[in-house]
């Protein structure tokens, strides 16, 4: 069964954001609103969600801004504004959450994000966690030594050549990075997933090719370094459940490190329902690889065991 398309105007007053629903046949046992990553859209969780609405879920989930079908005509891809597009990206996940809320009150909430995704839900529960059941993260990352340079260069390029121009260079450094644990890469997003028919869909797909521009990478950054502060971990709901999931050959998450310090924080911070799992021979994309049932049927007993079965017990 295909989503359901729908639109709300975006958070900056301007842009017509498409979000997508899927509505299992049977009465909902919860509502799982996915955030997904940079450079892709809604359409690539369709088997996920497919697999969560034959479970019983509601599923969500919006084109961010920049992305997808949330792109107009004249439109520029990876460019969110030129000026607070990472709160943007908050707000407009935070809109989608209203509209869901309203429409199913009283069954449990779950937020999804994958991979900067990941970094706009963090920020997101730090502001509006309180109002959901629980969080899962999937290929999130930590804050580097890289960070604070590289933002530094996409705001001198901003300077010189504009907001909406892409960032090719700030692109092949990080994606050099990503690509340098992989022998002789067929393409240069091998490191998304092993399966093969994944990275070609990927790599053929115009709504994943694109490049991020300046004004984009600048608000990426700063989403990465406000999720990774001391007051972010003491400014978050403790009594939540959070779910970390990885492939410990993913670049992104510093080959399982980064998830694995970010859970040791959360614990250190006060949080006492935090579930690390880090598998092993995955890449970027656990929802995405090979053996990927085995990632849907972790995500359908964390849902069941830490939101919806006690709503029915």
């Amino acid at each position: 069964m295909p989503f359901e398309r729908n639109t709300y105007i975006g958070s900056d007053g301007e842009t017509t954001i498409s979000y997508f629903t899927l509505a299992p046949s049977t009465s909902p046992k919860g509502v799982v609103q996915i955030i997904h990553g940079m450079c892709e859209y809604m359409g690539r969780y369709s088997d996920l969600a497919q697999y969560l609405a034959d479970k019983g879920y509601v599923v969500c989930g919006e084109d961010h801004m920049g992305h997808g079908q949330s792109v107009p005509e004249d439109g520029v891809f990876g460019y969110f504004g030129r000026y607070d597009g990472a709160q943007h990206l908050v707000e407009d996940v935070e809109k989608l959450h209203r509209i869901m809320k309203e429409k199913y009150p009283q069954i449990p909430y779950v937020i999804f994000g994958h991979s900067m995704g990941s970094f706009i839900a963090r920020n997101w529960y730090a502001q509006y966690g309180n109002d959901c059941s629980g969080i899962i993260l999937s290929g999130t990352a930590r804050s580097n030594a890289l960070l604070g340079p590289l933002k530094r260069l996409a705001k001198i390029q901003r300077f010189f050549v504009g907001d909406k121009k892409p960032a090719k260079m700030i692109a092949k450094t990080i994606n050099r990075t990503y690509l340098k644990r992989i022998d002789d890469p067929l393409t240069g997003a091998d490191w998304i997933s092993y399966d093969k028919e994944v990275v070609k869909k990927y790599t053929g797909d115009p709504f994943c090719t694109f490049t991020f521009t300046h004004s984009a990478y600048i608000d990426l950054f700063t989403l990465l370094a406000d999720c990774n502060t001391e007051s972010w971990y003491g400014s978050i709901p403790k009594d939540k459940p959070i779910l970390l999931v990885a492939g410990d050959e993913d670049p992104v998450g510093d080959y399982g490190e980064a998830p694995q310090e970010i859970y040791n924080r959360l614990i250190s911070s006060g949080q006492d329902k935090v579930t690390i799992d880090i598998r092993h021979g995955m890449r970027h994309e656990p929802h995405n690889e090979i053996g990927r049932d085995a990632i849907y049927q972790r995500y359908a007993s964390w849902l069941f065991d830490n939101c919806t079965k006690k709503e029915t017990t």
